[in-house]
């Protein structure tokens, strides 16, 4: 089921600063392992934190409905 935008909005204002920047990077279409997103984020130069922090925030935003885990570890 899809949310609207002002709900994502909504979801995305109460999470972490790390976890509103990783969600910028998890794409709609494909699923991407964490490694591979939290390389997208420190080749962009968005986050400096370490794969601990991105996993989990990527936890976080799954909790919150915000991304779906398709498959163990890919997002």
């Amino acid at each position: 089921m899809a949310i609207t935008e002002s709900r994502q909005l909504q979801l995305l204002a109460g999470q972490s600063s790390i976890a509103r920047k990783v969600f910028e990077f998890v794409p709609i279409q494909d699923a991407w392992s964490t490694h591979d997103l939290h390389n997208a984020s420190v080749t962009a130069n968005a986050t400096g934190v370490s794969s601990y922090a991105v996993r989990r925030a990527l936890g976080e935003l799954k909790d919150a409905g915000l991304i779906r885990e398709p498959f163990g570890g890919k997002f």
